[in-house]
């Protein structure tokens, strides 16, 4: 299975349609089309995790990945998305910025409440977001 855009970007879709959340015809013929109809969000986030922890820890393609990944919306992601932000943070803030996205899909504090704009732009606010909810965690 090759790890493109268009796979994580149905990907996504798939992991939206397993919560119920209403897909466009658009959607539902991209998760088709990347024969992720059948694929159960368990085991298209194990493919992500494995392919994340291997050949694309050093691809462009990560944020999307955790992009991905954050439509899940599984509270067992949090631990692996906390370790992927320790890593990432000093490396890519846009990647970064991506898994802070994912945690916030998961209900985790990861922006201050005074924080209402955001952007994957705004490196020095991903950063210190970032930083702050790392220094919260044991």
């Amino acid at each position: 299975m090759e790890i493109d855009s268009q796979f994580l970007t149905a990907a996504a879709f798939r992991f939206e349609a397993a919560r119920s959340v209403r897909q466009s015809d658009f959607e539902t013929e991209i998760i088709a089309e990347s024969e992720l109809t059948a694929v159960s969000p368990d085991d298209l986030a194990q493919t992500l995790w494995g392919w994340l922890a291997a050949e694309g820890a050093d691809s462009p393609l990560r944020g999307s990945a955790y992009w991905a990944l954050g439509k899940r919306c599984d509270p067992c992601d949090v631990a692996p998305l906390v370790a992927a932000l320790r890593r990432e943070l000093p490396r890519d803030p846009d990647v970064a910025y991506q898994i802070l996205i994912a945690l916030e899909n998961l209900g985790e504090p990861v922006f201050p409440p005074e924080q209402r704009e955001r952007s994957s732009r705004d490196h020095e606010r991903t950063r210190a977001a970032a930083q702050r909810y790392l220094d919260s965690q044991p």
